[in-house]
């Protein structure tokens, strides 16, 4: 059993802490061997997302005007045949030609998703997600993709 003075104010500490693992354990750091009969809690503080989803079927979604980070997004692709997801780092839709940040299939009528948390993808001039018929550049489609995105 832990006797050393002051564990209040050493708790205390932690819990204000929390979320910040380096300087919990910088803290702690002299007195681990004392602690090892407390199970100290440190969670990640939970970013607050932004979501972007579509109101109808389209073939891109701005996410954002500005620069920002893409968790992830998910939606349906209603077309008949496989196309591509793409995500492009500008805060306006592309012209056909364009070279994506990201690429990935969406198969016929299908859901596709992807995430990268608790990381993301770093965005500087805005993100915006289109459809396309060509993996390497942007050839838009048609309007037959639901998109639904979190972002910051």
């Amino acid at each position: 059993m832990i006797s050393a003075p002051g564990i209040f104010e050493l708790a205390t500490e932690v819990n204000g802490l929390r979320g910040d693992a380096d300087k919990v354990l910088s803290l702690l750091g002299g007195i681990t061997a004392e602690l090892r009969d407390i199970a100290v809690l440190v969670t990640p503080t939970d970013p607050e997302y932004d979501n972007s989803a579509s109101l109808q079927l389209e073939n891109s979604r701005i996410v954002k005007s500005g620069a920002g980070r893409l968790f992830g997004f998910s939606g349906t692709n209603t077309k008949a045949s496989s196309q591509f997801i793409q995500a492009f780092d500008t805060g306006t839709v592309p012209s056909n030609g364009a070279i994506p940040k990201f690429v990935m299939t969406a198969q016929a009528s299908s859901d596709f998703w992807v995430s990268w948390t608790p990381g993301w993808r770093q965005f500087r001039e805005g993100i915006v997600l289109c459809n396309s018929s060509t993996v390497a550049t942007l050839t838009i489609g048609s309007a037959d993709c639901w998109f639904d995105a979190q972002y910051t």
